[in-house]
């Protein structure tokens, strides 16, 4: 009896094991039941006075450059903003580099090889964000979540037709770049 339970000992650890590894870690995947609000991003258009201010500033400059930074507004609410926001092309798309801006240590950057891009940061009076380049041209969606909620499509900033747009209809955003 001893002997059968040895030689099964090894197979319930790695059972045990191999649903450890695939219990769900908190990574999410695009959000397919919400319908995607839709907008042309200007090329090469920037945006001033992020500084301050609860938001997600999106940018585009020629060559597929995205320029993605969140803050918060902790100096007026004394709170932090948790901010989980997914980029991802369409599929077959994917991500060519990216870079980290101003993020500290708890934060995260995550590039997945399918197209996608999580960045997770808390920001209180700086700026998060990332820098990072897709096919030119090819519309990118955000997905955003903030403090754990998937409704801050409000706080969503980009420039159209010259014109800094505030919030959208959705916290799922697909953005296209104007012409080059």
């Amino acid at each position: 009896m001893t002997h059968g339970f040895v030689a099964r000992f090894p197979l319930i650890v790695f059972a045990f094991l191999s649903v450890a590894c695939g219990y769900d870690n908190g990574d999410r995947t695009p959000a397919t039941a919400v319908d995607p609000a839709s907008g042309t991003i200007d090329t090469g258009a920037t945006m001033s006075g992020t500084e301050s201010g609860v938001g997600v500033f999106v940018e585009y400059a020629t060559g597929g450059i995205w320029k993605l930074q969140v803050g918060c507004d902790t100096d007026t609410s004394d709170l932090d903003c948790q901010w989980d926001i997914l980029a991802y092309t369409p599929e077959g798309g994917h991500f060519f580099s990216s870079q980290s801006l101003g993020l500290e240590g708890s934060d995260l950057l995550t590039v997945y090889s399918d197209g996608q891009l999580e960045l997770k940061t808390t920001t209180k009076t700086d700026l998060d964000g990332v820098l990072f380049t897709a096919e030119p041209g090819q519309p990118v969606t955000f997905d955003l979540w903030l403090n754990g909620v998937q409704d801050p499509e409000e706080f969503f900033y980009y420039v159209t037709n010259g014109a800094v747009k505030s919030g959208a209809k959705s916290p799922v955003i697909e953005l296209t770049p104007s012409v080059e």
